[in-house]
Formats: C-alpha cells, structure tokens, sequence
C-alpha cells in the first residue's frame, strides 16, 4: 500500500519576544500507535513538521508541545492538540491541515517549565544535636 504523509505547519509568529532557539515536538495519538516528529521554527515563528504513515492513518490526534518532552509529558502538559477526521484523507496520500497556533501562553509555559536545569554545589544535611535525637527517640 502507498505511504501517506500528513504536513503540519506551525505558526508561533504571535508570540511576543520569539525567538527559533528550540524545536517543537509533533506527536500523534490514535489507536496503539505514536509517531513523532519535531518541527523547527523560522525567526518568523513558522515551520512545518512531516509524518509518514505506511498506510492511511484513518482519524487521528495531532499534539503539539516541547521539544524535550516524553509521550506521558505530552499527555498531561500544557499542550496543543487538533483532530484531524478520517474524512479529510480522503483519497489523499498527502494532507495538509490547518496552521497550529502557537500563543505566548503555551510558548512561555513550554520553555519555563521544561527548562533544562544544573545544579552545582554541595549538598549538606543538618545534624540534630545529639540531645534532640535521643529525646525524639523516647516514646
């Protein structure tokens, strides 16, 4: 059977401040399947992510979100997500669907909560005095 593609163009050009630094993660959620694919936005704010399916993909979820966020992560984050009906294939092999918008929201939600983090330094636990641990250990 001939491969299909589904195109998903991204539009995050509303977003104040914008700037191209990351990606996007493209996921797909339909029955015991998830394709992923990542979409690199423009100094505009636009991209587009492609999927290919070996065979038509029928009715599918399309889900939008971080690039460095695990399939559970885009379950449950602030994500975006469009239906895509298994009539709009139509004897297509190839479809494009509507711009996914991207607004400040989310953008400032992806890259402020999944912000990669080091944490340098010494790590000290404070000692009780050894008075206070027997009395807590009296009952």
């Amino acid at each position: 059977m001939a491969k299909s593609r589904l195109l998903v163009p991204l539009d995050a050009s509303k977003v104040t401040d914008f700037k191209p630094d990351r990606a996007v993660k493209v996921g797909l959620r339909r029955e015991r399947s998830r394709l992923r694919g990542h979409g690199q936005l423009d100094i505009k704010g636009q991209g587009t992510a492609s999927l290919s399916f070996e065979s038509a993909p029928g009715g599918l979820q399309v889900v939008v979100g971080p690039q460095d966020a695990t399939a559970e992560q885009m379950r449950g984050l602030q994500t975006i997500s469009v239906e895509v009906a298994p009539r709009q294939w139509a004897g297509k092999a190839e479809l494009t669907i509507s711009p996914v918008l991207i607004a400040s929201y989310y953008w400032w939600w992806w890259w402020n909560w999944c912000r990669p983090f080091s944490d340098h330094g010494r790590r000290a636990m404070r000692q009780r005095p050894a008075r206070a641990r027997r009395e807590s250990l009296r009952v």
